[in-house]
Protein backbone atom coordinates (compact mmCIF):
# COMPACT_ATOMS: atom_id res chain seq x y z
CA UNK A 1 0.00 0.00 0.00
CA UNK A 2 1.19 3.29 -0.96
CA UNK A 3 0.04 5.29 1.68
CA UNK A 4 2.27 7.14 4.19
CA UNK A 5 2.21 7.75 7.67
CA UNK A 6 0.25 10.92 6.84
CA UNK A 7 -2.50 9.37 5.31
CA UNK A 8 -2.65 6.79 7.49
CA UNK A 9 -3.24 9.13 10.38
CA UNK A 10 -6.00 10.81 8.46
CA UNK A 11 -8.08 7.57 7.65
CA UNK A 12 -7.62 6.40 11.56
CA UNK A 13 -8.51 9.91 12.61
CA UNK A 14 -12.26 10.02 11.28
CA UNK A 15 -12.49 5.88 12.16
CA UNK A 16 -12.33 4.79 8.67
CA UNK A 17 -11.73 1.48 9.65
CA UNK A 18 -15.87 1.14 11.45
CA UNK A 19 -16.99 1.92 8.23
CA UNK A 20 -14.78 0.52 6.15
CA UNK A 21 -15.89 -2.79 5.14
CA UNK A 22 -19.49 -0.77 4.35
CA UNK A 23 -17.54 1.24 1.65
CA UNK A 24 -16.24 -1.96 0.00
CA UNK A 25 -19.51 -3.96 -0.21
CA UNK A 26 -20.98 -0.34 -1.68
CA UNK A 27 -18.66 -0.45 -4.21
CA UNK A 28 -18.65 -3.55 -5.11
CA UNK A 29 -22.38 -3.10 -5.59
CA UNK A 30 -22.01 -0.39 -7.75
CA UNK A 31 -19.06 -2.18 -9.83
CA UNK A 32 -21.57 -5.11 -10.60
CA UNK A 33 -24.55 -3.18 -11.43
CA UNK A 34 -22.98 -0.41 -13.29
CA UNK A 35 -19.31 -0.97 -13.77
CA UNK A 36 -17.96 -0.95 -17.34
CA UNK A 37 -14.67 -2.39 -19.07
CA UNK A 38 -11.84 0.10 -18.83
CA UNK A 39 -13.69 2.52 -16.40
CA UNK A 40 -11.65 3.87 -13.52
CA UNK A 41 -12.15 2.75 -10.50
CA UNK A 42 -11.12 6.01 -8.70
CA UNK A 43 -14.16 7.37 -10.47
CA UNK A 44 -16.29 4.48 -9.29
CA UNK A 45 -14.83 5.14 -5.66
CA UNK A 46 -15.98 8.96 -5.74
CA UNK A 47 -19.30 8.25 -6.83
CA UNK A 48 -19.62 5.35 -4.10
CA UNK A 49 -19.16 8.69 -2.10
CA UNK A 50 -21.69 10.49 -3.32
CA UNK A 51 -24.35 8.09 -1.24
CA UNK A 52 -25.75 9.43 1.55
CA UNK A 53 -24.54 7.09 3.80
CA UNK A 54 -20.97 7.80 3.38
CA UNK A 55 -21.30 12.15 3.22
CA UNK A 56 -20.28 12.18 6.87
CA UNK A 57 -16.68 10.33 6.09
CA UNK A 58 -16.50 12.38 3.56
CA UNK A 59 -16.94 15.80 5.62
CA UNK A 60 -14.34 14.37 7.87
CA UNK A 61 -11.70 13.14 5.27
CA UNK A 62 -11.61 16.11 3.63
CA UNK A 63 -11.77 18.60 6.89
CA UNK A 64 -8.56 16.29 8.18
CA UNK A 65 -6.87 16.19 4.50
CA UNK A 66 -6.99 20.22 5.00
CA UNK A 67 -5.82 20.24 8.67
CA UNK A 68 -2.43 18.22 7.31
CA UNK A 69 -1.64 19.35 4.43
CA UNK A 70 -2.11 23.25 2.33
CA UNK A 71 -4.29 21.23 -0.81
CA UNK A 72 -7.44 23.39 -1.78
CA UNK A 73 -10.95 22.03 -0.75
CA UNK A 74 -10.95 20.90 -4.42
CA UNK A 75 -7.40 18.91 -4.09
CA UNK A 76 -8.94 17.45 -0.62
CA UNK A 77 -11.79 15.53 -1.89
CA UNK A 78 -9.29 14.61 -5.22
CA UNK A 79 -6.89 13.66 -2.64
CA UNK A 80 -9.65 11.76 -0.67
CA UNK A 81 -10.78 9.32 -3.35
CA UNK A 82 -6.60 8.63 -3.70
CA UNK A 83 -6.48 7.89 -0.24
CA UNK A 84 -9.52 5.38 -0.40
CA UNK A 85 -8.52 3.54 -3.62
CA UNK A 86 -4.56 2.83 -2.32
CA UNK A 87 -6.00 1.41 1.26
CA UNK A 88 -9.00 -0.92 -1.08
CA UNK A 89 -6.78 -1.60 -3.73
CA UNK A 90 -5.66 -5.09 -2.68
CA UNK A 91 -9.51 -5.74 -1.50
CA UNK A 92 -10.66 -4.57 -4.94
CA UNK A 93 -8.62 -6.80 -6.67
CA UNK A 94 -9.30 -10.22 -4.52
CA UNK A 95 -13.24 -9.17 -4.82
CA UNK A 96 -13.15 -8.89 -8.85
CA UNK A 97 -10.84 -12.18 -8.88
CA UNK A 98 -7.81 -10.37 -11.51
CA UNK A 99 -11.04 -8.47 -13.11
CA UNK A 100 -8.62 -4.83 -12.26
CA UNK A 101 -6.21 -3.64 -14.71
CA UNK A 102 -2.89 -1.51 -13.31
CA UNK A 103 -1.25 0.92 -15.70
CA UNK A 104 1.81 3.20 -14.71
CA UNK A 105 1.02 6.84 -15.26
CA UNK A 106 3.01 10.01 -15.14
CA UNK A 107 2.41 13.75 -14.85
CA UNK A 108 -1.20 13.28 -12.59
CA UNK A 109 -1.44 16.68 -10.73
CA UNK A 110 -3.20 15.55 -7.84
CA UNK A 111 -1.03 12.52 -7.47
CA UNK A 112 2.33 14.73 -6.98
CA UNK A 113 0.64 16.95 -4.97
CA UNK A 114 -0.15 14.18 -2.38
CA UNK A 115 3.26 12.62 -2.39
CA UNK A 116 4.32 16.42 -1.99
CA UNK A 117 2.55 16.61 1.17
CA UNK A 118 3.81 13.24 2.69
CA UNK A 119 -0.32 11.80 2.03
CA UNK A 120 1.45 8.91 0.01
CA UNK A 121 4.80 7.36 -1.70
CA UNK A 122 5.63 6.47 -5.15
CA UNK A 123 2.13 6.23 -6.43
CA UNK A 124 2.38 5.73 -9.85
CA UNK A 125 -0.53 3.47 -10.81
CA UNK A 126 -4.00 4.38 -12.73
CA UNK A 127 -6.50 0.96 -11.97
CA UNK A 128 -9.55 0.17 -14.71
CA UNK A 129 -12.08 -2.21 -14.42
CA UNK A 130 -11.32 -5.43 -16.86
CA UNK A 131 -14.00 -6.77 -19.32
CA UNK A 132 -17.17 -7.91 -17.42
CA UNK A 133 -16.70 -11.51 -16.65
CA UNK A 134 -19.77 -13.45 -18.13
CA UNK A 135 -21.97 -15.08 -15.53
CA UNK A 136 -20.58 -18.94 -16.61
CA UNK A 137 -17.07 -16.88 -15.79
CA UNK A 138 -18.64 -16.08 -12.37
CA UNK A 139 -19.91 -19.57 -11.44
CA UNK A 140 -16.55 -21.05 -12.49
CA UNK A 141 -14.96 -18.41 -10.00
CA UNK A 142 -17.09 -18.91 -7.51
CA UNK A 143 -16.77 -23.02 -7.24
CA UNK A 144 -13.43 -22.99 -7.82
CA UNK A 145 -12.56 -20.42 -4.96
CA UNK A 146 -15.68 -21.82 -2.15
CA UNK A 147 -15.22 -25.47 -0.81
CA UNK A 148 -19.35 -25.97 0.08
CA UNK A 149 -20.18 -24.30 -3.27
CA UNK A 150 -18.11 -26.66 -4.90
CA UNK A 151 -18.92 -30.04 -2.99
CA UNK A 152 -22.51 -28.80 -3.42
CA UNK A 153 -22.74 -28.58 -6.90
CA UNK A 154 -20.49 -31.64 -7.78
CA UNK A 155 -23.35 -33.45 -5.84
CA UNK A 156 -25.94 -32.12 -8.04
CA UNK A 157 -24.16 -32.88 -11.33
CA UNK A 158 -23.24 -36.44 -9.78
CA UNK A 159 -27.10 -37.01 -8.90
CA UNK A 160 -27.98 -35.70 -12.38
CA UNK A 161 -25.02 -38.05 -13.98
CA UNK A 162 -26.62 -40.97 -12.03
CA UNK A 163 -30.35 -39.93 -12.86
CA UNK A 164 -29.35 -40.04 -16.50
CA UNK A 165 -27.95 -43.61 -16.49
CA UNK A 166 -30.95 -44.63 -14.88
CA UNK A 167 -33.09 -43.43 -17.67
CA UNK A 168 -30.56 -44.16 -20.38
CA UNK A 169 -31.07 -40.67 -21.32
CA UNK A 170 -29.41 -37.53 -20.24
CA UNK A 171 -32.34 -35.46 -22.02
CA UNK A 172 -34.86 -37.32 -19.40
CA UNK A 173 -32.41 -36.46 -16.93
CA UNK A 174 -32.18 -33.00 -17.66
CA UNK A 175 -35.65 -32.35 -18.39
CA UNK A 176 -36.68 -33.79 -14.99
CA UNK A 177 -33.54 -31.24 -13.44
CA UNK A 178 -35.39 -28.14 -15.24
CA UNK A 179 -39.12 -28.99 -14.75
CA UNK A 180 -39.19 -30.95 -11.34
CA UNK A 181 -41.19 -33.36 -13.35
CA UNK A 182 -41.74 -37.21 -13.09
CA UNK A 183 -40.70 -39.90 -15.62
CA UNK A 184 -43.56 -42.47 -15.80
CA UNK A 185 -42.31 -45.85 -14.31
CA UNK A 186 -41.55 -48.11 -11.09
CA UNK A 187 -38.29 -49.22 -9.21
CA UNK A 188 -35.17 -47.46 -10.40
CA UNK A 189 -37.02 -44.99 -12.76
CA UNK A 190 -38.94 -43.27 -9.00
CA UNK A 191 -35.02 -43.84 -7.89
CA UNK A 192 -33.86 -41.44 -11.32
CA UNK A 193 -36.85 -39.00 -10.72
CA UNK A 194 -35.40 -38.57 -7.34
CA UNK A 195 -31.83 -38.10 -8.14
CA UNK A 196 -32.85 -35.86 -11.47
CA UNK A 197 -34.73 -33.72 -8.89
CA UNK A 198 -32.37 -32.98 -6.00
CA UNK A 199 -29.69 -32.70 -8.89
CA UNK A 200 -31.61 -29.90 -10.18
CA UNK A 201 -32.10 -28.35 -6.97
CA UNK A 202 -28.86 -28.32 -6.08
CA UNK A 203 -27.59 -27.35 -9.16
CA UNK A 204 -30.26 -24.10 -9.64
CA UNK A 205 -29.31 -23.40 -5.77
CA UNK A 206 -25.74 -22.65 -6.85
CA UNK A 207 -26.69 -21.07 -10.03
CA UNK A 208 -28.93 -18.62 -8.04
CA UNK A 209 -26.20 -17.74 -5.13
CA UNK A 210 -24.05 -16.94 -7.92
CA UNK A 211 -26.91 -14.60 -9.37
CA UNK A 212 -27.22 -12.63 -6.28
Amino acid sequence: MAVNEKGRRILSNVNYNLIRKSFIDALMRRISESGRGGQDIRNLIEETLDEEEFRQLVLDLVLNIKKETDLSPRECEKAMSVLLEEDLAEDIKTNLDGGLTEESIEGDHIIQKGQDTGLWLNLNLKRTLGVKPSVLTELGGIIKNQPLIRYTFLTGIIFLTASAAIFGSPYEAVKVALTLSDVEGEGLTKVGNILGGLGGVLIFFITLTTMI
